[in-house]
């Protein structure tokens, strides 16, 4: 198998390193990326400064660059590769997604993008727990998610990263887009959205570092996302009250409470230090699986396009 990954920045590392777990030997890499400094001596591997120097057909693409890149790079790959695999989320702005849209399209190859918190044991707990009617239907939703910049990725200068800049695709609100999609993807489709968003701390970016949103969905329930920069406590969590019950998720230590009509408590899943590899690795596997066996892969282009939306109807709330 061949395969080209654009972008060799830490999730294009990750992906790299889980990938090459889960395919057959001989499976060869070609990595675009123009940081000389990132590129490493390994078997099977080939470096690219650009796309123009990776030429040739590959069977699989992983497009791990800067998310304002997205929309050139697709369009760049997608005549010669089968499959792509796009790291969240998918674009940055509206241009972008219809340029993506309108290149994938008249493709018609598997596309999945990446959202590994629905590869998390806890959610997909969360998940089966509704699928089964533990608490009867949903009425309303909370997610929250919150840390503070500075410590979110200690080995860069959070200032120079792309989350403080919004020509990179950067901010709260499509950083933290995994609230939205895991939310759409347990509560089903929205059919009006309301924010408040803004830049309320002195964190040097020129980006929202807080955002409030409110949700209608098209089942009648309805539901909030708080995310944020801000918070020095780690924080990732969700509560679902439902007709006959509540269910509550938290992430790292994970936990999955569920609260019955009668007020009974019960732990349904555990895992005081859970291995959060473990969800990149599964969603990779389920792409693998996908390509190979020809089934359509979760959170493909107009389900990811979907979720785009909801966050872009965010950020141009006033």
């Amino acid at each position: 198998m061949k395969l080209l990954l654009c972008g060799f920045g830490s999730i294009g590392r990750r992906h790299l390193r889980n990938a090459q777990t889960l395919l057959p030997a001989g499976a060869t890499w070609t990595i675009v990326e123009p940081e000389r400094s990132a590129w490493v001596s390994e078997p099977g591997v080939r470096f690219a400064a650009s796309l123009e120097e990776a030429a040739g057909e590959h069977d699989v693409a992983l497009v791990c660059s800067p998310t304002a890149l997205h929309a050139a790079h697709i369009a760049a790959i997608a005549d010669r590769v089968g499959a792509i695999f796009i790291e969240k989320p998918l674009a940055h702005d509206r241009a972008a997604l219809e340029a993506i849209r309108a290149t994938l399209s008249r493709r018609g190859i598997p596309v999945m993008v990446g959202c590994n918190y629905r590869f998390e044991a806890g959610l997909l707990e969360v998940r089966r727990l509704l699928v089964e009617g533990a608490v009867g239907r949903a009425l309303s939703v909370r997610a929250e998610y919150g840390q503070w910049l500075p410590r979110w990725r200690p080995q860069q200068d959070y200032r120079l990263g792309y989350a403080a800049r919004r020509a990179t695709g950067g901010g709260i609100v499509l950083d933290r887009i995994h609230e939205l999609d895991y939310v759409l993807w347990l509560a089903g489709p929205v059919t009006d959205v309301k924010a408040f968003h803004g830049k309320l701390s002195t964190l040097e970016i020129e980006t929202e570092d807080t955002a409030e949103v409110l949700l209608r969905f098209a089942s009648g329930a309805i539901g909030s996302v708080h995310v944020d920069y801000l918070q020095h406590e780690y924080v990732c969590a969700l509560k679902i009250i439902g007709e006959r019950g509540t269910i509550e998720w938290r992430f790292r230590p994970t936990v999955v409470r569920v609260v019955r009509e009668d007020g009974a408590a019960q732990i349904a899943y555990e895992d005081a230090t859970p291995d959060v590899n473990a969800m990149y690795v599964a969603e990779l596997r389920h792409f693998f699986d996908c390509v190979r066996t020809g089934a359509p892969p979760t959170n493909g282009l107009d389900e990811a396009a979907t979720t785009l939306e909801t966050a872009l109807a965010v950020l141009e709330a006033r």
